[in-house]
């Protein structure tokens, strides 16, 4: 962010002639090499020779595979996020203006550095030239300036232009058209990595197996498992011609012994496929006609026998479908349509009140909250206390003291709760050691091999910590790093594994690649799940 901004770029960019002499003028005569955005593949060099065929704009030509990689590392935060690939070009957009997706550290126009050429105002300089970290750090602007997902039907060039406050805020729009081909081509690169925009992981008590579920780099499903707590298998494709975006849920359907698996499609249509052991998993099918702004989530509730699925339509009104003894599923409907929201519900069942409770952040950044049962159909959406939220909700239901209860990040970070014991009203919002900071979305578990609920979160250093709250203690634990060498993006996702006696812990590494770790009388160290290229299955 600059008040007044020469553009700067690396001395080969500006040498090359690319934007002029106007930007010569505050280059160090003896500038550092850029800073690294991560691994360069083969893949990015073939992406290079190709984009740069395509683009029309300051990069045509002069793409490279180091460039590629900078770009693959912004669309990994904010995958990551689980937010859609407009956000990536918004990102990529400003990142051509501001560097040539090059990571300087020289310090050009003011304290400017890195790939958004943020000023010391930002962070630090470490921090500002972590590619993870600079773009969350836009990314956190640009929902804090245009809050309830108003982002999506603003113009690229404006939204860039409100984050950056350029002085010269028209030269964003022209590249907007270069940003969203860079994005299409990692979207669709051959260099399959799995974990890049998150995942969802399931037990299934039927085969004895923990299951992961993630969207390769080209949008298509994959998973792995482990069964009795053997090694994870490799990664393998679930009818890989279809393609999807943002993050994928998964429940077990103790009612037809299947695995229900939804995503949001590239065509913003909701996908369903199941899994039996008698079958494998089936093809994909869309549920009705409605279109959708984010990702699913989904709960079984065995009162009714029912699966059921809840994800926002592009207008930001809750919309559920629902099948009962393995049925038909319902067209998707609208829950109190007048109601709308952003980023992704959470929802889990009650065993006390025998209600679904279904919890999602307002567009005034308020969480909401809704319920559901038999004899009375869904209530009203009632707001839960004062706070503001800057991501989407994560919730569970603690047997041991018969309470649900429901965790978001406040607008600074802090992780914040709030609970209903036997059905009684929800407690105002109270901070978990409000001085830790967190990003992305949080994962909680219950642990019943120790009693304990187990929350889970990345830090605004990348670094996964854990909290734990178990009935004999007086509260909840402090904040502590799960190995703080290993750095992440976005959220973690959790499951109890009946087999072992262990939850287990699957979260995305800056990389893109998806990390393992579980807790049996102690945390293991995270190790990588076997990667994929051009998997097949």
């Amino acid at each position: 962010m600059k008040k007044k901004r020469q553009h700067a770029l690396a001395s080969i960019a500006v040498t090359a002639g690319i934007l002029g002499s106007v930007f010569t003028s505050g280059i160090p005569a003896h500038a550092s090499p850029n800073v690294s955005c991560g691994p360069i593949t083969a893949a990015d060099g073939a992406a290079a020779v190709r984009l740069n065929q395509q683009l029309t704009g300051s990069l045509r030509g002069y793409l490279t595979a180091y460039r590629v990689s900078c770009a693959r590392a912004i669309v990994n935060a904010v995958q990551g996020r689980r937010l859609s690939d407009r956000a990536s070009v918004i990102a990529i957009t400003t990142v051509i203006v501001e560097s040539l997706l090059d990571n300087n550290p020289n310090v050009i126009d003011h304290t400017s550095v890195g790939l958004f050429q943020q000023q010391d105002s930002w962070g630090s300089t470490a921090n500002r030239l972590n590619p993870t970290w600079a773009t969350n750090a836009f990314i956190n602007e640009m929902l804090r300036m245009y809050p309830s997902g108003s982002w999506q039907n603003e113009q690229i060039g404006v939204v860039a232009q409100a984050v950056q406050r350029s002085a010269f805020g028209e030269r964003y729009q022209p590249q907007a058209a270069d940003a969203q081909k860079i994005v299409n081509a990692l979207a669709a690169s051959d260099s399959v990595t799995a974990g890049q925009v998150g995942g969802a992981s399931v037990y299934n008590p039927d085969t004895r197996t923990a299951e992961v579920f993630t969207l390769g780099r080209d949008g298509a499903m994959g998973h792995s498992y482990s069964t009795d707590g053997a090694v994870w298998s490799d990664w393998s494709m679930i009818n890989g011609a279809s393609k999807f975006a943002g993050v994928p849920s998964v429940v077990h359907n103790p009612t037809t012994h299947a695995l229900e698996l939804f995503a949001v499609g590239k065509d913003r249509g909701l996908y369903h496929a199941y899994w039996v052991a008698d079958g494998g998993w089936s093809s994909w099918s869309r549920l009705g006609d409605w279109t959708f702004s984010g990702s699913p989530v989904s709960v079984y509730n065995p009162d009714t026998r029912t699966a059921e699925v809840f994800a926002l339509g592009e207008d930001g009104t809750m919309v559920h479908s629902y099948s009962t003894d393995g049925g038909v599923w319902s067209d998707p409907s609208m829950i109190n349509g007048a109601s709308k929201f952003a980023g992704v519900p959470s929802v889990v069942h009650n065993p006390v009140t025998h209600a679904l409770e279904l919890f999602a952040v307002g567009r005034d950044r308020g969480l909401y909250h809704a319920y559901w049962v038999a004899d009375g159909g869904w209530s009203g959406w009632s707001r839960l206390g004062d706070w503001t939220f800057s991501g989407s909700p994560v919730s569970v239901y603690n047997p041991d003291t018969r309470t649900a209860e429901v965790f978001a990040l406040g607008e600074d970070g802090a992780m914040v709760h709030s609970y209903s014991t036997d059905g009684g009203v929800w407690s105002d919002w109270s901070m978990i050691n409000g001085a830790s900071k967190f990003v992305g979305v949080p994962s909680v578990v219950r642990n019943p091999a120790t009693n304990a609920l187990e929350l889970l979160a990345v830090g605004k250093d990348n670094v996964a910590y854990r909290a734990y709250w178990t009935p004999s203690s007086s509260g909840w634990s402090s904040w502590s790093a799960m190995n703080g060498s290993w750095k992440f993006t976005g959220g973690p996702t959790a499951t109890y594994n009946g087999a072992t006696n262990a939850v287990e812990v699957f979260a995305t590494g800056t990389d893109g690649a998806t990390n393992h770790s579980y807790y049996q009388n102690g945390w293991s160290d995270w190790h990588t799940l076997p990667g994929w290229n051009t998997p097949t299955g």
